[in-house]
């Protein structure tokens, strides 16, 4: 037989259940919780019931298993870089699916300097990550110390997963005494030109090498100024540079691989 016990929840209810075997060895009581349970925004009914052999045993009505997850991460979380009115400084983030399935992210930028992401579009596998370019350009009629700050969004709309970050681009003080500008090659230890190696003055400045390993940076204050050349899989070098106005100090790089 079975009877309910009140317990003050409608969405609760008790039972005491009385069974005997069938050879007669045994004859008990077991006690059966229902209860209807919220789980991520779905309600199903469970079924938690006292077993002298077993246990507790918890049995779900209508529960299926849980799908795939969904979601994406953009790196570094911000940046934040300096230039000349007039430059476009470029940002490197790195988009990975962190999720458990293959996903389709609609990649977009916002900032009142005008901006654009390399790719539009990126789709990854499940733990799959690539690399997106923003482009922030900063107006030719920016003030010195000048600054704006944009955004960078993942979005899918398959499975809504989304995820941003900012880059911060401020206007450099132009130098009293003018400018120059630093150029050279970046090769590996063999010789062979470079391209992607990321070349940085110590004002912030920088330019990415071309497939034959160039680069030139316009608009160098004058000074002494300390040079770096990174590439991932390489390791960073760093070289001092003289820059004297309205001329070109060449520096070149061999990166050595890490």
């Amino acid at each position: 037989s079975r009877e309910p016990v009140s317990q003050g929840r409608t969405s609760v209810q008790y039972h005491q259940v009385q069974t005997e075997a069938n050879d007669g060895a045994y004859s008990g009581t077991w006690g059966v919780r229902l209860e209807n349970i919220t789980v991520a925004g779905v309600t199903n009914l469970y079924i938690f019931q006292s077993d002298r052999n077993f246990g507790l045993i918890v049995d779900c009505v209508g529960c299926s298993a849980p799908g795939p997850t969904a979601s994406v991460s953009i790196t570094p979380e911000s940046q934040s870089k300096s230039g000349f009115p007039g430059d476009t400084v470029t940002y490197t983030f790195q988009v990975t699916n962190t999720g458990e399935m293959a996903d389709t992210y609609t990649m977009s930028t916002s900032s009142t300097w005008d901006s654009s992401v390399t790719a539009t579009s990126v789709a990854l596998a499940a733990g799959a990550s690539t690399d997106v370019i923003v482009s922030h350009t900063i107006p030719a009629t920016a003030a010195d110390e000048d600054s704006n700050t944009g955004t960078l969004t993942a979005n899918s709309a398959d499975t809504g997963a989304s995820d941003s970050s900012t880059f911060t681009t401020t206007t450099t003080v132009v130098a009293t005494g003018g400018t120059g500008a630093i150029k050279g090659i970046v090769t590996d230890n063999t010789g062979a030109a470079l391209k992607g190696v990321t070349v940085t003055a110590d004002t912030g400045q920088f330019k990415i090498t071309n497939k034959k390993g160039m680069y030139k940076i316009n608009k160098v204050p004058v000074g002494e100024r300390t040079v770096t050349a990174s590439k991932p899989g390489y390791a960073d070098k760093s070289q001092p540079a003289t820059v004297v106005a309205e001329q070109t100090t060449i520096v070149n790089f061999a990166l050595v691989p890490e």
